[in-house]
C-alpha cells in the first residue's frame, strides 16, 4: 500500500468544539497523504453554516509549520472543500456524499459513553449499512488522540490489532502499515492480540520489515472485547485497529459488534476497516 491509498479523507461533523479533535486528525493526514479534504457539515440551514466557530484550516496550518495554503495546491487545483449540506438528519446528505464522492477514508468524532448513538441510531445505522464500505478513523470525542492540536506532531507508537480466523485481520494489518508511514512513524510497537476459547493456532498474517517497527504476538482467553480494552490500556495503545465484517457496508457489521463495543469504552482512536474478504 502506498500514500494513494488516502486520496480523499473525508471529516462528517457537527462542528462542535469538542470535536475538533476529530478534525485535526483529518487535516495532518491530509498534509502527509496529499490527498484532498472534504470537511462535511449537515444542517437544516445550510446556507447558515458558521464555519467560522470551526478551526480554521489555514491559521491551523501556520500553527503547525506548514505552508497556510498547503491544501490549496498541488497541480490539480484545490484539494480543501467545505461542505455545507441541507438535511434535518445526516444520513442521506452523507450517503450521498459517499456514493459521489468515494472517499477512502473518513473521520469522525465519537462520544465514547453513547458509543455510536449521537451519529447512528438504530434507523440511521440502518440506513447508513446499505452504502459504501469505507475504512473510518473514530476519535474519541474531547480527546486530543495521536495528533497534538498545537504542535501537529504525530505520536503513534503504540498500536493494537485484535486478530482472528474470521475475518481475517489482514486488511487491518495493511492500513495501519499505511496509515504509519503516511505519517513517518520511524519507531512503531503492533501487537497483534488473538483471544481465543481454545488452543487454536495463530491466524498467519503478512507483516512487512520496516526499521524500528515490531510486530509482538499475544493469545489470550477471556471476554473478547474486555481483552482487547486490557491490552490497550497495558500498552498505554495510541490507536486500535479492527476489521469489520460484512459487504452491505461498514456499519452493517459495526453495529452491536465487537468493534462497536470496543469503541464505546475504548481510550484511544479506533480504526474500523471493511474486511477484503468479498465472501463476508
Amino acid at each position: 500500500m502506498t500514500q494513494t491509498s488516502f486520496q480523499r479523507i473525508a471529516h462528517p461533523t457537527d462542528l462542535a468544539r469538542d470535536s475538533e479533535f476529530a478534525f485535526y486528525h483529518a487535516l495532518r493526514l491530509a498534509v502527509a497523504a496529499g490527498s484532498h479534504l472534504d470537511v462535511l457539515h449537515v444542517n437544516e440551514q445550510a446556507y447558515a453554516t458558521r464555519w467560522g466557530d470551526y478551526p480554521g484550516v489555514g491559521q491551523t496550518l501556520t500553527r503547525w509549520g506548514f505552508p497556510a495554503d498547503a491544501l490549496r495546491h498541488n497541480g490539480d487545483g484545490d484539494r480543501l472543500r467545505a461542505i455545507a449540506a441541507y438535511g434535518t438528519e445526516p444520513v442521506h446528505p452523507i450517503i450521498e456524499y459517499l456514493d459521489e464522492s468515494l472517499p477512502d477514508l473518513m473521520v469522525l468524532a465519537t462520544h465514547r459513553r453513547q458509543g455510536l448513538d449521537r451519529w447512528l441510531h438504530k434507523e440511521i445505522a440502518q440506513k447508513l449499512a446499505r452504502s459504501r464500505a469505507v475504512s473510518t478513523l473514530f476519535v474519541p470525542f474531547g480527546d486530543e488522540g495521536f495528533v497534538s492540536p498545537s504542535q501537529g506532531t504525530v505520536v503513534l507508537r503504540q498500536v493494537v490489532i485484535p486478530v482472528d480466523w474470521i475475518p481475517i485481520a489482514q486488511a487491518a494489518v495493511d492500513a495501519v502499515v499505511d496509515l504509519a508511514s503516511v505519517l513517518g512513524c520511524s519507531q512503531l510497537i503492533v501487537t497483534l492480540l488473538h483471544v481465543r476459547d481454545q488452543a487454536d493456532s495463530f491466524p498467519p498474517l503478512e507483516l512487512p520489515e520496516r526499521a524500528g517497527w515490531t510486530w509482538s504476538h499475544q493469545s489470550r482467553s477471556g471476554p473478547v472485547v474486555d481483552e482487547i480494552l486490557t491490552v490497550a490500556d497495558d500498552t498505554e495503545a495510541d490507536l486500535v485497529a479492527m476489521v469489520t465484517q460484512g459487504h452491505d457496508g461498514f456499519l452493517d457489521a459495526l453495529r452491536g459488534s465487537t468493534t462497536e463495543r470496543v469503541l464505546q469504552r475504548v481510550r484511544c482512536p479506533l480504526l474500523a476497516v471493511p474486511s477484503l474478504d468479498p465472501g463476508l
